[in-house]
């Protein structure tokens, strides 16, 4: 019986350890942008040169500035999927309840394939409607959940 269970979890982690190979092979990082520090609920710029000097800006503010050369190189995709979830608060016959809203948009590159800065800056155009007065709205980076067409998905990561 024990025999069973160590073959049994042999097999599993050599599972775990072929995925991670193939998602490294394929060349997408697990997690993107987790050393950027930024709050989806900060004003939007016109463009992405203005969202740079504002990501700035904010880094030095809270004493932890972006690494801009960094997050500014190239990543070999042109576009992505971006996942993310947000609570909405429902009325109905004088009763409020929070509904969760799972969301997914494609961002492209708009000069050929994306950097990391430039995923920032269109995902907080697109996401920020949803929220300017919640409470998890720092961004925490970007988790990896699936590749398909050599188009990555996303997963949004916040905290408060």
């Amino acid at each position: 019986m024990s025999t069973n269970k160590f073959i049994f979890i042999t097999y599993i982690a050599f599972l775990g350890f072929g995925c991670e190979d193939n998602m490294k092979q394929s060349g997408y990082d697990e997690v993107l942008l987790d050393d950027v520090s930024w709050s989806l609920s900060e004003p939007l710029s016109p463009n992405l040169d203005s969202f740079i000097k504002s990501l700035v800006s904010y880094g030095i503010d809270i004493e932890f500035e972006p690494d801009i050369s960094e997050i500014s190189q190239p990543l070999n995709f042109k576009t992505a999927l971006i996942t993310y979830k947000y609570y909405e608060e429902i009325e109905k016959d004088n009763y409020s309840y929070w509904v969760e809203e799972n969301v997914t948009i494609s961002i492209a590159g708009e000069k050929g394939v994306l950097t990391e800065v430039e995923m920032l800056y269109l995902i907080h155009k697109s996401v920020r409607k949803h929220f300017i007065d919640y409470d998890s709205h720092y961004f925490e980076g970007l988790q990896l959940l699936d590749v398909e067409k050599n188009v990555p998905e996303y997963e949004v990561l916040l905290g408060s």
